[in-house]
C-alpha cells in the first residue's frame, strides 16, 4: 500500500509539474503573442506617426511654399504696377515732351513770323516816316509861300495907306484952295467971275472926279485887301489845325509801333526763355527716364534673383533674368499642379493642421506676452520693496477702534490620486 501510495503521489507530483509546465509554456507563449502584437502596434503607430510627421512636413512646406509664393506673387503683382505705372509715365512723358516739342516749333515758327511782323512794321514805320517827311516838307513850303504872300499883301496894304494918306491930303488942299479962289471970284465982277469960274469949276470938277475915282479904287483895294486876309487866316487856321492833326497821328502811330515793338521784344524774350526752359526739360526728362529704367530693371532683377534663389540650384544663378522669370513660371505650374493632385482628405487634413498650428502659435504668442507682463509687474513689485520706504512726518493718528484680528485659515491641500501604472511599462522600456 505504502509502495502504491507512493507511486501514486510520484505520479501526481508529475502530473502537476507537467501541468504547471503547460502553463508556464502557455503563458509564455501568450505572452510573445502580445509582444509580438505589441510590436506590430508599436511599428504601425510608427509608421502613421511617420507618415504623419511626413504630412505635417509636407503640410508646412506646402503651407511655407503657398506664402512665398504669395509673396513673390505679391512682388511680381507689385512689380507688374511699378512697371505699368511707369510705362504710363513714360508714356505721358513721352506725350508732354511731343506738346513740348510742337509749342516748340509753334513757338520758333511764332518767333519766325513775329519776326517777319516786326520787319513789315518797322518797314510801314519807315514809309510813314517818309511820307510825314514829305508832307512836312509840302506843308513848309506852302507855309513859306502863304508868308511871302502875306508879306506882299502887308506890303500892298501899306502902299494903300500911304495912297490914301497922300489923296486924303490932296483933297483937302484942292477943298481949301477952291473955297479961297471962290471967296476972291466973288469979290471981282461978274465977268471976270464968269471967265475965272469956268476954270475953277472945271479945275475942281476935275479934281472931285480923280478924287471919287481914286476913292473907289483904294475901297476896291481895300475889299481885296480885306478878302485875302480872311482867306489867309482861314487857310493859315486850316493848315494849322492839319499840322496839328498830322503830327497827333504820327505821334500816335510812333507810340503804337514803339509798343508793338517792344511787345515783339519781349515775346521774343518770353519765346527764347519758354525754349530754353524746354530743352532742359527734355535732357532732363531724357536723364530721368534712362536712370529710372536702369532703376527699375535693377530692382526687378534683384527680386528675381531673390525668387529663383529660394527653390533653384547655384548652378542655375548665372542665367539671365528672362530665363529666371520662365523657370520660376514653370516652377509654379509644377506646383499648382502638384497641389491639385493631393486628394481633398489630405487636404482637409493639412488644413486642420495648419489651423491647428495657428491656434498653438496664437496661445504661445498669448502666453508670451502674459508671463513678459508678469515678469514687469514682478520687477515693478521687487523695485518698489527694495525702495527705502516714505518717512511720515507729523502726529500720528490712532485708530477709532481696535480692529479685529482673525485667525488666518490654512489651505486645505487635496491628495490626488495617482495615475493607473501602464500595462506595458516594462515593453516600452
Amino acid at each position: 500500500m505504502s509502495k502504491t501510495s507512493a507511486h501514486t503521489l510520484v505520479g501526481m507530483m508529475t502530473k502537476k509539474k507537467e501541468e504547471k509546465a503547460c502553463t508556464t509554456g502557455n503563458k509564455l507563449s501568450d505572452k510573445k503573442e502580445v509582444c509580438s502584437k505589441v510590436k506590430q502596434f508599436l511599428l504601425e503607430e510608427e509608421a502613421r506617426g511617420s507618415r504623419r510627421r511626413e504630412l505635417l512636413y509636407n503640410g508646412q512646406m506646402m503651407t511655407e511654399l503657398e506664402m512665398v509664393i504669395e509673396k513673390k506673387n505679391a512682388d511680381i503683382k507689385k512689380l507688374n504696377e511699378n512697371v505699368k505705372r511707369k510705362q504710363c509715365e513714360m508714356s505721358l512723358l513721352q506725350d508732354v515732351i511731343d506738346k513740348e516739342k510742337k509749342i516748340s516749333e509753334e513757338s520758333s515758327t511764332g518767333l519766325k513770323l513775329n519776326a517777319m511782323e516786326a520787319k513789315t512794321i518797322l518797314e510801314n514805320k519807315a514809309k510813314l516816316e517818309c511820307r510825314n517827311r514829305a508832307l512836312k516838307e509840302e506843308l513848309v513850303k506852302e507855309i513859306t509861300i502863304l508868308q511871302r504872300e502875306d508879306a506882299g499883301s502887308e506890303e500892298l496894304l501899306n502902299k494903300y495907306k500911304r495912297f490914301r494918306n497922300l489923296i486924303s491930303r490932296l483933297s483937302s488942299r484942292v477943298g481949301q484952295e477952291a473955297q479961297r479962289t471962290e471967296k476972291k471970284d466973288g469979290q471981282n465982277s461978274e465977268l471976270e467971275k464968269t471967265a475965272v469960274c469956268k476954270k475953277p469949276k472945271f479945275l475942281t470938277w476935275k479934281y472931285c472926279i480923280d478924287s471919287i475915282r481914286v476913292v473907289h479904287q483904294i475901297e476896291d483895294l481895300e475889299n481885296q485887301n480885306l478878302f485875302l486876309m480872311e482867306n489867309l487866316t482861314e487857310k493859315s487856321e486850316f493848315m494849322g489845325e492839319t499840322i496839328e492833326f498830322i503830327t497827333k497821328v504820327l505821334e500816335e502811330e510812333e507810340r503804337t509801333q514803339i509798343l508793338k515793338v517792344n511787345s515783339m521784344k519781349s515775346k521774343c524774350a518770353i519765346e527764347r526763355r519758354i525754349a530754353d526752359i524746354v530743352k532742359k526739360k527734355v535732357q532732363l526728362h531724357n536723364l530721368s527716364t534712362t536712370v529710372d529704367q536702369d532703376v527699375l530693371l535693377e530692382t526687378l532683377r534683384k527680386k528675381v534673383s531673390e525668387v529663383h534663389s529660394c527653390f533653384a540650384d547655384e548652378e542655375l544663378t548665372t542665367n539671365s533674368t528672362l530665363e529666371k522669370l520662365a523657370f520660376i513660371e514653370n516652377h509654379m505650374t509644377m506646383l499648382l499642379e502638384k497641389h491639385e493632385k493631393i486628394p481633398k482628405d489630405e487636404i482637409k487634413t493639412l488644413w486642420h493642421i495648419k489651423e491647428n498650428e495657428k491656434r498653438r502659435r496664437w496661445r504661445e504668442e498669448k502666453l508670451r506676452l502674459e508671463t513678459e507682463k508678469r515678469e514687469e509687474k514682478m520687477r515693478r513689485r521687487a523695485e518698489l520693496a527694495m525702495t527705502e520706504p516714505k518717512k511720515i512726518t507729523g502726529r500720528k493718528l490712532m485708530p477709532r477702534y481696535m480692529p479685529v484680528v482673525r485667525p488666518k485659515t490654512k489651505a486645505i491641500v487635496e491628495d490626488t490620486p495617482k495615475p493607473e501604472e501602464d500595462l506595458y511599462e516594462d515593453l516600452f522600456s
